[in-house]
């Protein structure tokens, strides 16, 4: 007897799981058996093997088929949605980041996705502490609070405790959306920046040096996806 077959993965969901990286997740499709011939047998044991090994290969097939079903369906659950989602990004400009549905955030400095933006605690601390922002690094300059929010500026200054409330309402909204199982921006889970945060609340606060300056801010673009997707490949 002759036959022909191609190797199939013995363990596919393992051969996925191989790597936590996105270049990892390439589904592995088996190739289709070709040249498959088969010969009566003459003997039982014979025909008892090969019978056994016609079911080993239905079997096969019907899970073979289900599985090229599933991948072929994208109505379905596909393969992004079992990894984790997507990321949101709201471009590289203020034009790209309103095109995509993005809101600036003056808490964060950032632009940010809509599925990330948490507008009630944003408002909260900006009507509670009504800080002022400035052009200028020595806080000459007021900015209007209207030119901040529509996100145009590329650098804004502001006291240190704008700085100090930033950190604490990065960490808050950070654990609602863990509670509440909401996608994430991809800062608040850098360990760079909660270094960096650490590192500001154990200084001594800007009034009690002897040149007290303001604090410099760069505004930027936020990516939002659910933490299962960062948890692949966390942010630095």
């Amino acid at each position: 007897m002759d036959y022909g077959y191609s190797n199939v993965p013995a363990n596919e969901e393992a051969s996925q799981a191989e790597s936590g990286s996105a270049k990892a997740n390439k589904l592995r499709y088996p190739k289709a058996a070709a040249g498959l011939r088969w010969t009566m047998p003459r003997s039982p044991c014979v025909i008892a093997v090969a019978a056994a090994t016609l079911t080993i290969v239905a079997l096969a097939g019907f899970v073979l088929g289900s599985t090229a079903t599933r991948i072929a369906m994208p109505t379905a659950v596909s393969t992004v949605d079992e990894i984790g989602g997507q990321i949101d990004d709201c471009g590289e400009t203020p034009a790209q980041a309103r095109a995509n549905g993005c809101r600036y955030d003056p808490m964060i400095q950032q632009w940010v996705p809509t599925a990330c933006y948490d507008e009630e605690h944003s408002e909260m601390y900006l009507s509670t502490y009504k800080w002022k922002w400035y052009y200028d690094l020595d806080a000459k300059h007021e900015m209007p609070d209207e030119v901040m929010r529509r996100g145009e500026h590329n650098v804004a200054f502001m006291v240190d405790d704008y700085h100090r409330r930033h950190c604490a309402y990065v960490w808050e909204i950070s654990a609602r959306a863990l509670q509440q199982q909401k996608p994430m921006l991809d800062e608040w889970l850098s360990y760079k920046h909660v270094h960096h945060c650490n590192r500001l609340l154990l200084s001594p606060p800007w009034n009690s040096t002897k040149h007290p300056t303001a604090v410099e801010t760069h505004s930027g673009f936020g990516r939002c996806a659910p933490y299962r997707l960062w948890a692949r490949d966390m942010p630095e």
